[in-house]
């Protein structure tokens, strides 16, 4: 038997490249964001023996400026994660510029 010569041709396979890399990126987004959470408060009480006066408000506000920086690399991470497995045009345009 000939196939139908007037039935819709089948559609093309999308690849699966960009869903896994973006759930990957969504795990790794939601690791990142929970650990600059717990880093924020937490604090840096831990280094208050270490540092005396000056130098532990220069740790503190340090380390608060990476984790408010890293909060909103993971934010993005996790944006970006979501464009990619929705397979968005610049999900990969935007894994590429966080990577």
């Amino acid at each position: 038997m000939y196939p139908n010569p007037y039935a819709p041709a089948p559609a093309p396979r999308r690849s699966a490249i960009p869903k896994v890399i973006g759930i990957l990126l969504i795990i790794f987004g939601c690791i990142g964001i929970l650990g600059s959470l717990m880093g924020l408060v937490n604090g840096s009480d831990d280094a208050r023996h270490l540092l005396d006066g000056d130098e532990f408000s220069s740790y503190r506000r340090v380390t608060l400026i990476f984790g408010v920086i890293g909060l909103g690399v993971s934010f993005l991470q996790l944006m970006a994660g979501m464009s990619c497995a929705r397979y968005k045009s610049n999900g990969p345009g935007l894994a590429l510029t966080l990577s």
